[in-house]
């Protein structure tokens, strides 16, 4: 019968573990304890509890320190972040480690959850036409290369190098990409106990988080150099020359125009990797 706790000191708990850790983790392990927590992990997590209570300057300080271990950096290739074969790179911050074929089961079932069932799989949280048409295109029919990372769609390759079909087992006609193994790495036997691991935290995730604090605080050059640090890295992952008018740097100084542009690059960066609820509700909206 314990009541329910006032929010503020959960929060107030919840830095206080985190502070204490900060306190002995290391920044870094050798290599047969890569995966464990770290002090980057400990202040970006840090910065993220005082980004939602509205603490704008309190987060962009924390940043700035798990920034200053030198550490952490974008991949040049979006993509990347989700294979195997880049797990617990610069980018990731905060992973959560998984192998297959082990007892007791530390595999990861999102193999399964939203393969199709043409693969044995249980095609969960379909993304919807919106978030689809959330990626922006040129005047050319270009479009943000993290669609097609994120999303499968009718014509467009699939992770088994085969072609994706409108008419697999969907709610709405696309499936999630992200969290998933080709079959040449995880067997449809295996299906629910891949061994890719899950991104909490990158580094992307910050830099957005930090242009939304510079912005509420009215900095807009320094919001809009994280902002456009994401967009320039998406851009780079463009396969041949992309287009002059595909993902251009935001320019404007407007404060709402900027927050509305942070927001929608925190939709299409972070698409599907479990994020998007929460911020909905930080930022008291309904869809």
């Amino acid at each position: 019968n314990v009541p329910l706790g006032e929010v503020a000191a959960i929060y107030l708990q919840i830095e206080k573990d985190l502070s204490d850790a900060a306190l002995v983790l290391p920044v870094s392990y050798t290599s047969t304890d890569i995966g464990r927590v770290t002090l980057g992990a400990a202040l970006a997590m840090l910065g993220k509890v005082s980004l939602y209570q509205q603490q704008w300057s309190a987060a962009i300080g924390y940043f700035h320190q798990m920034e200053a271990l030198g550490i952490y950096g974008l991949l040049s290739n979006y993509g990347d972040n989700f294979k195997l074969a880049y797990e617990n790179s610069k980018e990731s911050i905060f992973e959560i480690q998984h192998l297959t074929n082990k007892n007791p089961f530390t595999g990861n079932a999102l193999n399964q959850w939203f393969a199709p069932a043409e693969e044995g799989g249980y095609y969960f949280n379909a993304p919807t036409q919106s978030l689809v048409d959330a990626f922006e295109k040129s005047t050319n029919d270009d479009v943000d290369p993290r669609l097609d990372v994120s999303i499968g769609r009718d014509g467009k390759p699939w992770l088994n190098g085969d072609i994706f079909s409108a008419a697999w087992s969907s709610a709405t006609g696309y499936l999630t990409k992200k969290h998933q193994q080709p079959l040449s790495e995880i067997s449809s036997s295996l299906k629910g106990d891949g061994d890719l691991n899950y991104i909490y935290l990158r580094y992307a995730d910050v830099l957005l988080m930090k242009a939304e604090a510079f912005n509420e605080i009215a900095n807009a050059d320094s919001a809009l150099k994280n902002l456009n640090k994401v967009r320039q890295r998406a851009l780079a992952s463009f396969d041949g020359i992309p287009p002059a008018d595909l993902l251009k740097d935001i320019t404007t100084t407007d404060q709402n125009l900027i927050r509305t542009a942070i927001q929608k690059e925190r939709r299409v960066e972070l698409a599907q990797e479990f994020h998007r609820y929460f911020d909905l509700m930080r930022w008291g909206k309904t869809v």
